[in-house]
């Protein structure tokens, strides 16, 4: 299988907008504080018949983790409260630590209690950097709050399914839908500023006024940015401007997003939890979000700034007099690609980001439509004859 010549790469990556940095790789979102029952009443008992307050951490990927070195507290101040020994969360599965204050017991026990009338809790790699966070309010006997939908979407209140998947809520409400923290040439602001920018989406059927809530890139500071008197409307997005130019018109933070990493904090008007990510290094002009829009888990995104997730929104695009179009963009096993009949295209290649031909189709006169499946994860370059275009897979 021959290459891409490097020349003829770096020309197409540069043509369709692909970043010659490394292949973005989520951060968020592999483990996750998936439930938290601060008091357990009756609902599960430890290894010794305790009814304890408990922490699940779910392995949201198809490869065990080994947590040993990892970090679990209830206090942001003091990330280190407990340190995961050498344990094994297997992939796809839950982990289940006990907050009961009693190391001494058998299994997994953290040295300190969760509070029913309310606080944080934290998970942490051994580089203290935090993976997940959530700060609950006060919560009744038997009750939990935890990601639903399981694994992937924002801070629900729910019925507690024990070292299981969270099945019993209602819709997923407010979510951080997208984010982009290195804007170069994607969208602009009101005064023309490619500007860091965070896309809020409401999966509820209702609208929600946002007047009191918060925005924050700080754990430590959940209100550095207050919303004033602002409508999302059922199942609608909103765009907030994270450039600190607080005195334009439109919804601009305090604070800028980091390039290299940071946090992102959706609250409440009480400061609780509502949905949190924790990014890394962005690579310029690519963005992370949720796929399938507003409910997956965080993907790394062809942005889709202000519209829906994973619609059809390649580089290049038929309805815009483009011959190429690849949909669903991003993909996760499988997509479509369509040429423009109107055109004369004998043959189809799609090449890795290492410049190798994965893909080298002869093309029978008349085909519009190709189906391709099981492509690894990865960003691809595909060519029909002159014409080229971008597809993620992950």
């Amino acid at each position: 299988m021959k290459s891409l010549p490097a020349s003829l790469l770096l020309a197409a990556l540069s043509f369709c907008g692909v970043s010659v940095y490394g292949q973005c790789e989520p951060f968020f979102g592999k483990l996750l504080i998936n439930e938290v029952m601060p008091a357990n009443d009756m609902t599960a008992t430890d290894p010794a018949g305790e009814y304890d307050d408990w922490v699940e951490i779910v392995n949201t990927t198809d490869e065990p983790i080994n947590l040993e070195g990892y970090f679990l507290s209830d206090n942001h101040g003091n990330k280190t409260k407990y340190v995961f020994p050498d344990v094994e969360i297997e992939a796809n599965g839950y982990l289940v630590i006990w907050c009961d204050n009693q190391i001494e017991q058998e299994g997994l026990h953290a040295p300190f209690n969760l509070s029913s009338a309310g606080e944080e809790v934290g998970l942490y790699n051994p580089d203290t950097t935090s993976v997940d966070f959530v700060r609950y309010g006060d919560m009744p006997d038997d009750i939990s709050i935890g990601r639903f939908p399981d694994g992937a979407g924002p801070f629900k209140i729910l019925i507690p399914t024990f070292n299981a998947e969270n099945t019993n809520s209602v819709n997923p409400g407010l979510v951080i839908n997208e984010y982009q923290a290195e804007n170069e040439t994607t969208e602009q602001d009101q005064w023309g500023g490619y500007e860091d920018w965070i896309e809020l989406y409401n999966n509820s059927n209702s609208p929600i006024d946002l007047e009191g809530y918060f925005l924050s890139d700080k754990i430590g500071d959940p209100t550095q940015f207050v919303f004033p008197d602002t409508t999302i409307g059922a199942h609608d997005f909103l765009i907030i401007w994270c450039d600190q130019g607080l005195f334009e018109p439109g919804l601009h933070t305090f604070f800028k997003l980091g390039g290299s990493g940071d946090d992102i904090i959706l609250s409440d008007p009480d400061t609780l939890t509502i949905d949190y990510v924790r990014y890394m290094e962005q690579i310029p002009d690519d963005s992370e979000g949720r796929f399938p829009n507003g409910v997956g888990p965080i993907s790394c995104m062809i942005p889709t700034h202000g519209i829906s997730n994973g619609e059809i929104n390649s580089v290049f695009d038929r309805e815009n007099g483009e011959p190429l179009k690849v949909w669903p963009n991003p993909a996760t096993t499988s997509f479509w690609i369509d040429i423009d009949p109107n055109k004369s295209m004998s043959r189809l290649e799609l090449f890795d980001m290492q410049g190798r031909k994965v893909i080298d189709r002869v093309l029978p006169a008349g085909l519009n439509e190709i189906f391709i499946d099981n492509l690894p994860d990865g960003v691809y370059l595909v060519r029909a004859e002159e014409y080229w275009t971008k597809i993620i897979v992950n």
